[in-house]
């Protein structure tokens, strides 16, 4: 069995991923606090936004495209932090693999 000298690319490659992925999240969590935001609250001073929001409505093929985009992203934000270690397991047992 040939001995293979400790590289950087294995940290190297680490830290990559762990930006990658950190930025994903990043991108998820700050599109959905934008999108938080530009909700109206229930709890709202304002009676006609009160009844607008409490009013209902048929959904259109719009609002459903809307409504998954908004569940995709939001589950990448959730889970994709999760996923972090089975990544960087992956990718650590990548080279021994190719190697063999």
């Amino acid at each position: 069995m040939a001995w293979f000298p400790p590289s950087n690319r294995s940290y190297r490659d680490q830290i990559a991923i762990v930006a990658s992925l950190a930025g994903v999240t990043a991108l998820a969590w700050v599109y959905l606090l934008v999108l938080a935001e530009s909700m109206p609250t229930m709890g709202s001073e304002d009676p006609h936004l009160t009844d607008s929001v409490m009013g209902l409505r048929s959904w259109t093929m719009v609002d459903g495209v809307f409504m998954f985009l908004m569940w995709a992203i939001m589950m990448v934000g959730m889970m994709l932090p999760s996923a972090v270690p089975m990544t960087l397991l992956y990718a650590g047992m990548l080279p021994k693999a190719e190697r063999q």
